[in-house]
């Protein structure tokens, strides 16, 4: 059986077209009566995320640019070809209360490498200090790749926040200036949904869980957008510790 994991966004239905195709994922541009919002359509082994549907490899490779899918119910439709799925309800991240493990988490990360460190310095300190204030959105779209390293930390900014019942301390109303693979994660996140490996690490950082393994498998996440995360993650909690 086909999974999805879709946030209220996707309770309608809707229509659009593949956008992006990469080795073990692809993502789907759907037209809602909010605007264009995205899709991913993933290989059954890959970690949960938020607004995906997981479905045969064999069918993933087949995909391309710019074939049209369709959510119709509880049914996807990709180039005419309906697969049916098990929705599963995609939850918030909510507030916990307290972070038993920040003092384990900050000793693990502190040489931990990340996308900043390819910015020229006067930029990546500029950066550093307004991820934490209302001047973040400025930065967004700094940093290489897919998701451009501020565009992570502030992922992991609003991880935390979320975990600790606070508001993040920026608002990005702006998505433009980023890839549309970023903004997704951007507005995912403001909404509080955040993708499996970051759930997990939050969860064992805020109720005394292993973090090693769970620190493990954020970090695996992309070139440096794991560690981009786990930055912003730092940076929320020095903060707040």
């Amino acid at each position: 059986m086909t999974y999805a994991y879709l946030t209220p966004a996707f309770r309608i239905d809707c229509e659009g077209g593949v956008h992006s195709v990469f080795k073990h994922a692809a993502n789907a541009m759907m037209m809602l009566q909010s605007g264009p919002r995205m899709i991913t359509l993933a290989a059954p082994r890959t970690p949960c995320l938020p607004d995906s549907i997981c479905i045969p490899e064999e069918m993933l490779a087949e995909l391309e640019i710019p074939m049209p899918v369709r959510l119709k119910g509880d049914c996807l439709i990709v180039d005419g070809r309906c697969i049916p799925f098990l929705r599963w309800e995609c939850k918030p991240l909510v507030a916990y209360g307290g972070y038993p493990e920040a003092g384990a988490f900050l000793a693990a990360t502190e040489p931990l490498a990340n996308g900043f460190d390819m910015l020229p310095a006067d930029i990546r300190q500029s950066a550093g200090r307004a991820l934490l204030t209302n001047d973040a959105p400025r930065y967004i779209g700094l940093g290489f790749g897919l998701t451009p390293c501020f565009d992570d930390a502030c992922v992991g900014v609003m991880a935390v926040c979320r975990a600790m019942g606070r508001n993040a301390p920026f608002t990005i109303s702006d998505y433009s200036a980023t890839t549309d693979i970023s903004a997704r994660y951007l507005r995912l996140a403001a909404e509080g949904y955040f993708s499996g490996p970051v759930t997990a690490l939050i969860d064992a950082l805020f109720t005394g869980g292993s973090i090693a393994p769970r620190l493990e498998d954020l970090l695996a996440v992309g070139a440096t957008s794991g560690s981009d995360i786990v930055y912003g993650m730092r940076r929320a909690l020095q903060r707040g510790v």
